[in-house]
């Protein structure tokens, strides 16, 4: 057991400075990717990271907060995936798939175009 973790420091000393920063890049892009979860438990602070009040309708308040958790999920994704570059291609098309289809929405958005306030 010892040497295991031995052998696994060594190959953690041996990381590239490329590798460090896409792992410090992906722990990054997955904690900011996760922060709507925070609605969760702060229902206000979607008008901090999304610009909205606290919805009266407790239906539309529920679906925020749902976006939440999935938004979590793939942030926790993006910083497992740091560690593990075999998720890291996975990972990265479903971020970009998700964030594209967002601004897509965003862009095609009936009326004046909300695209700026993103």
């Amino acid at each position: 057991m010892r040497r295991t973790l031995a052998l696994a420091w060594v190959g953690a000393m041996r990381t590239t400075g490329t590798e460090r920063a896409v792992r410090a890049t992906l722990v990054i892009l997955g904690l900011v990717t996760a922060t709507p979860a925070m609605a969760l438990v702060r229902p206000e602070t979607l008008s901090t990271y999304a610009g909205l009040d606290v919805p009266s309708d407790p239906m539309v308040l529920a679906l925020l907060q749902h976006r939440g958790i999935l938004q979590a999920a793939l942030g926790a994704a993006l910083v497992w995936a740091a560690f593990h570059p075999s998720l890291r291609i996975p990972a990265a098309v479903t971020a970009i798939t998700t964030k594209s289809t967002f601004l897509f929405l965003m862009a095609t958005l009936p009326g004046p175009s909300r695209l700026g306030d993103v």
